[in-house]
């Protein structure tokens, strides 16, 4: 969601820079990965490290990270979003067990088919939409209860 965000942007203000620190990128949704090429077309900068500090200095943030190789390095920003990730509830795992839906590797509820059949699961006339399936954003999301 953080890099569609930051192709948000970049459309809107093409000379502001953008900058993704990430630890890893997960693609999930639809259309999920052209925005990836397509923020980096745009000159949207991704760079992968582990977070260490953010303090501030006059009007800017320094953000200190430890970088892919693990050396330090900083970036200074004159704002910062914090994107964090999502965990499946432990809820879905105690659903699916209740009535027997089935749940994927990392713990959120599956569909039947992720083309054919996104909100239907492998219990008939039992449907799922919304962040239960993983993360998206809300505009996904609500697709799936139109379509549900």
């Amino acid at each position: 969601i953080a890099v569609k965000h930051a192709l948000d942007i970049k459309k809107r203000w093409p000379e502001i820079d953008v900058t993704i620190l990430h630890k890893d990128i997960r693609l999930n949704g639809k259309d999920y990965e052209r925005f990836y090429y397509e923020a980096q077309e745009r000159g949207v900068k991704l760079v992968r490290g582990e977070a260490e500090s953010m303090s501030r200095q006059g009007p800017m943030f320094v953000f200190h990270y430890m970088d892919e190789y693990g050396e330090p390095a900083r970036l200074e920003a004159d704002m910062l979003v914090l994107s964090n990730g999502m965990e499946a509830s432990a809820g879905n795992e105690e659903l699916a067990d209740a009535i027997g839906l089935d749940v994927n590797p990392d713990g959120f509820l599956n569909e039947k088919h992720p083309k054919l059949s996104p909100v239907e699961t492998n219990i008939g006339g039992v449907y799922i939409a919304g962040a239960c399936q993983g993360p998206m954003d809300i505009q996904h999301s609500l697709n799936q209860v139109l379509y549900a």
